[in-house]
Order: structure tokens, then C-alpha cells, then sequence
């Protein structure tokens, strides 16, 4: 069982993708907190098996509108859209919120939560799992491109400040 907190724009753990909150069983944010992915507005493509997740978790056409237009949605949003569980009021409430939802879940006995779950998310696993040398072939390539190459520059020198201290 996996959880997911985020605190506003930091997470808990080392900053990752929000892909990677997606495949969490339950996830937790703060008010403040919002994620997405901008893959296309740095011109680059979002992996093949990150778009079906995304459309297995909050729907097709949300799924389409949200990594075609880069949107990073608020907390509420990530809520209506079923890309985040529960929000709590304060950072420090992620981590007792976290340990509550586990504690619930292993009072359940193994044999009937985990063959539910792989009936319900096994065949998609594997097809990643079988397809991950695949997808990452392509993101190598992607990110590789010339023209990504030059967005990314020019989002970082922009981010910097363009070479100008921020003291």
C-alpha cells in the first residue's frame, strides 16, 4: 500500500513527478497544495502509459484536457477530479491523515485486499511493466530532441532570472 502526501508545492519526499502521486493508493494534500504535469508546454510528450493513467483515474476527457493544456489544478480541483483523496488543513496533518487511512486498510485480511486489487489494476500494470523499455525509449528520445532541448533552456534561463542574481 502506498501513500502520497504533498505539502503546497513541496512534497514529503524527494520532489517526483505527478505521475507518481497518481499510482499511490491514497492521496493526501494540503489546501494549498497543487500538481500536474506541463510535459506539453515544455514541448515535450507525456508517456504513453502516464496518459492512460490518467485516463483510468479521472476520465478521458479530463485526462485529455489536463495534460494537453498543462493545467497544474488547485487541491479542490485535484479532489473533484479524483486525483487526490483527502486534503487536510495543515502540513503537519498529512502524516497522522496517512497513518489513520493505513491503519483502517490493515485491519482487512490480506487474502481478499490484494487479489481485489491486482483484478483491478494488475492488467494495467503488467502492460506497463511489459512496456516500461518501450515508453523509455521514447521519453530518452523526447527529452533528447533538439527543439526540447531549447524549450527547456529557455525555461530555465527564464526561471534564473536570466543570469540575474536574486539577492
Amino acid at each position: 500500500m502506498n501513500v502520497s502526501t504533498q505539502i503546497g508545492e513541496f512534497e514529503t519526499e524527494v520532489e517526483r513527478s505527478a505521475i507518481a502521486d497518481v499510482v499511490q493508493d491514497w492521496r493526501i494534500i494540503t489546501w494549498e497544495g497543487s500538481m500536474g504535469l506541463n510535459e506539453v508546454a515544455l514541448g515535450m510528450r507525456v508517456p504513453y502509459y502516464w496518459c492512460e493513467l490518467m485516463a483510468r483515474t479521472c476520465g478521458q476527457r479530463a485526462a485529455e484536457d489536463l495534460l494537453l493544456s498543462a493545467t497544474m489544478p488547485t487541491s479542490t480541483d485535484l479532489r473533484q477530479l479524483q486525483l487526490v483523496d483527502e486534503i487536510v488543513e495543515k502540513p503537519e496533518d498529512l502524516l497522522p491523515a496517512g497513518v489513520e487511512k493505513l491503519q483502517r486498510w490493515l485491519k482487512f485480511p490480506s487474502e481478499g485486499y490484494v487479489p481485489t486489487k491486482n483484478h483491478m489494476r494488475g492488467d494495467f500494470a503488467k502492460r506497463w511493466r511489459d512496456g516500461i523499455e518501450w515508453e523509455g525509449k521514447e521519453v530518452w528520445k523526447a527529452i533528447n530532441d533538439p527543439q526540447t532541448v531549447a524549450t527547456l533552456g529557455q525555461v530555465i534561463k527564464r526561471l534564473s532570472g536570466a543570469g540575474k542574481s536574486k539577492l
